[in-house]
């Protein structure tokens, strides 16, 4: 027996719990690039500068999917690979 077809008043509920995924895992991505660099004393992948939101981030990530969205080798790789190589191509630490 097919599911029964979500209620339309659940949609915007829907969309709400993905827009706070989203941001949890670009957040948390983020924190444990920062994290995990700072403790082994690496240089650092991304230097975000201050100022740069969670929207600001979600936009890149999305951008760098759009282009690169009939790659078929980056579209298999984990979607944090995706973030970083976005960042990375926007905020690149700069050589001291």
């Amino acid at each position: 027996r097919p599911a029964p077809a979500p209620r339309p008043d659940a949609e915007p509920r829907l969309h709400v719990a993905a827009a706070l995924a989203c941001t949890a895992f670009l957040e948390a991505t983020v924190q444990y690039h920062d994290l995990s660099t700072a403790r082994k004393k690496d240089k650092a992948l991304v230097c975000i500068p201050s100022g740069v939101t969670v929207g600001d981030v979600r936009g890149i990530f999305l951008a760098w999917g759009e282009q690169h969205k009939n790659d078929k080798k980056l579209m298999a790789e984990l979607p944090v690979n995706g973030v970083m190589r976005a960042l990375y191509i926007k905020y690149p630490c700069k050589q001291k």
